[in-house]
């Protein structure tokens, strides 16, 4: 599957362990606005007895189907208290490995629109705790990836689009519009404003200042970081004008984007970052930006990571562990009993 998707469903990650659900109330905000569909989807796994005695794997497999029938007799109950809003909410189960695999399996079946995931966050350390699953997830997932953190609203938010114009790393130009395009649909469907925010980070452009001498001498370190950020400024301005941003609601500070971005978060009070995943070539993995890993835990707010048109997961969706288990969706229809 690639990143290309015109499904209006989302599917939210369960841990039916969990005490609280803020990604379900996400997706049901999301849902109402949006008009889309649901679907509570819960992996779950536990490793097999090591044994040869059919017996036992016998006692694995009905295990198994027990363990994912208890999964979504807790989904739907989940799932019940938001039948009467009128969403169509399905519940789903597998028993897959690894979990992040599994996932994706899902959302390529269901073409998911988006995928949300909640992503613990401990405010008494102010960092998100992101697991294996997340990371894999932002690498790999097809689908937009909204990581949901307890907090904001989505109520008249602040949405922030973290952009590249000049397409470092390389980055294609298609990315940022992608991200923008996203941005301002979140933005008008919930009455919320736009910020493009493009960080210029020029420590790359001094320290090659700072080995590079022509005949007259090396070159002025301020005199190219000026240079090359009239140049930043003017592609990310004409790449906001796009969208018809006002000078106010587009923001190029300089330094660092793993100190900047938070801060600006932090600043504008916003209740969304909207950022780019990228893969550098074919043998490498996809990463998140030059600095977009070590942002992630900081960010204050839900995030939403996008692929590029055409992305494909390097995650084989069609194919399965010997040890996969599906339960097929049941739907919870509106003011079911």
């Amino acid at each position: 599957m690639n990143a290309a998707n015109n499904s209006n469903r989302i599917l939210v990650v369960v841990d039916v362990n969990a005490d609280d659900h803020p990604a379900i109330d996400r997706a049901m905000t999301l849902a109402c606005q949006l008009g889309m569909g649901i679907d509570l989807f819960s992996c779950q796994h536990e490793t097999p007895l090591a044994s040869n005695a059919l017996g036992t794997f016998v006692a694995y497999e009905i295990n198994c189907e027990e363990r994912l029938q208890a999964v979504l007799r807790k989904l739907r109950e989940l799932a019940a208290p938001y039948a009467e809003q009128g969403i169509d909410i399905s519940i789903d189960a597998a028993w897959d490995t690894p979990q992040y695999e599994g996932i994706i399996r899902e959302a390529v079946r269901t073409r998911a629109r988006y995928v949300l995931k909640e992503t613990h966050y401990h405010s008494a350390i102010a960092r998100a705790l992101f697991s294996h699953t997340d990371w894999q997830l932002i690498r790999n997932c097809p689908a937009p990836l909204w990581l949901v953190k307890h907090g904001k609203k989505l109520d008249a938010p602040k949405i922030i689009a973290a952009v590249d114009p000049m397409h470092e790393n390389a980055k294609p130009a298609s990315l940022d519009l992608r991200i923008l395009s996203e941005a301002a649909s979140l933005a008008g469907q919930f009455d919320g404003q736009l910020h493009a925010v493009h960080i210029f980070d020029s420590s790359t452009l001094i320290a090659a200042a700072a080995t590079s001498v022509i005949a007259t001498g090396p070159i002025p370190v301020e005199d190219i970081t000026h240079d090359a950020a009239q140049t930043h400024a003017k592609a990310l301005h004409e790449l906001a004008d796009q969208f018809g941003l006002p000078a106010s609601n587009i923001h190029m500070p300089a330094g660092l984007t793993s100190d900047l971005l938070p801060n600006i978060a932090h600043e504008l009070d916003a209740s969304l970052v909207i950022m780019g995943a990228i893969s550098r070539s074919r043998l490498e993995r996809v990463f998140v930006g030059s600095t977009a890993e070590r942002v992630l835990d900081h960010l204050p707010c839900d995030t939403l990571i996008v692929k590029p048109s055409g992305f494909t997961s390097s995650i084989d969706a069609t194919s399965a562990p010997a040890s996969y288990w599906h339960i097929e969706q049941q739907h919870v229809f509106a003011n079911a009993a």
